[in-house]
């Protein structure tokens, strides 16, 4: 007979989520209001930014799912994008974040941080949720 897991790792499983919401929650907080008030971007610059982005965001969700399902990397399908995901998204974050030059120039930035990293997200998200299948409470 298998033994069981203590409920500790059972509960730490959860922690990637928690992890994942308080990156996407700091963002939902503040992107609009580092786009106006820290980067000086014009109001319509700064919609259009939200707009292009949470448009590219809808249409990751199914494209992460495809790129998870299509990809077989070293360490597996799944546990493979929770080792390379965080990081990158992490970089690409900061990215999103960063006040350069102009408006015009930081709205590229923030586009690219924001497109590039939400697909990471999705993906790595993706693949942890997925792997929740193969919890067990059996070591």
């Amino acid at each position: 007979m298998a033994d069981k897991l203590k409920k500790s790792v059972i509960y730490l499983y959860g922690l990637p989520s928690f992890g994942f919401q308080i990156f996407i929650y700091v963002e939902l907080m503040f992107f609009s209001a580092f786009l106006t008030d820290a980067v000086k971007m014009p109001v319509a610059l700064a919609g259009s930014v939200l707009m292009i982005t949470s448009i590219f965001d809808l249409i990751w969700v199914p494209v992460a799912g495809i790129i998870l399902q299509k990809s077989n990397l070293k360490w597996g399908k799944f546990r493979s994008w929770l080792l390379i995901g965080p990081p990158v998204a992490a970089v690409l974050y900061v990215v999103q974040f960063l006040k350069i030059g102009d408006p015009m120039t930081n709205a590229i930035t923030a586009c690219a941080g924001f497109i590039v990293g939400h697909l990471v997200f999705d993906v790595y998200y993706s693949a942890h949720i997925a792997m929740n299948s193969a919890l067990t409470d059996r070591v």
